[in-house]
């Protein structure tokens, strides 16, 4: 019930902004640039704290555990755009192992993201943290270039909107 009413309060401030079409893709491509700042930023975080992280030390691990839920909380606020308008982007960040075998083609994919460090994180961090610092490099990079996905970015207030339900 809530989410009709979301969406029909959402079309009922589109259609008074009709004479302006873009002005949702304007306030939102400036809030993702924002949100995606500050989900570059808690990567950063996670990363120190993970390079920190000290087998014997419970409490380095908490905290990074902790930089972990904070980096996927950031994500949370950019997910649903990266999902709706760059689908292929967005899977680096939470992309779970896949190993099926469907005809007619077989298909194989690295786990990579916040579940693969998080599997490890909570498995034997002491034993993974290579690895975990490798994908934090990956997650970096990636969380680094997130706004240049918006250069030439067209977009509709309707595909806006629609990426948010």
């Amino acid at each position: 019930m809530y989410k009709a009413l979301a969406v029909a309060l959402a079309l009922f401030l589109l259609a008074l902004a009709s004479g302006r079409k873009t002005i949702g893709v304007e306030n939102y491509t400036a809030q993702f640039r924002k949100n995606a700042g500050q989900f570059a930023h808690s990567i950063a975080e996670m990363h120190a704290a993970i390079g920190q992280a000290d087998p014997t030390d419970s409490q380095s691990i908490e905290r990074a555990k902790q930089k972990l839920k904070d980096a996927r909380l950031a994500y949370k606020r950019i997910a649903f755009f990266l999902d709706y308008f760059f689908f292929t982007s967005s899977r680096i960040y939470n992309r779970p192992p896949r190993n099926e075998i469907e005809e007619p083609h077989l298909e194989y994919m690295e786990p990579a993201g916040f579940q693969y460090i998080e599997a490890m994180l909570f498995e034997d961090a002491g034993k993974n943290k290579e690895a975990m610092l490798a994908q934090c490099r990956l997650l970096q990079t990636a969380a680094d270039d997130l706004p240049a996905l918006l250069y030439q970015f067209e977009a509709s207030d309707a595909q806006i909107l629609e990426s948010c339900v």
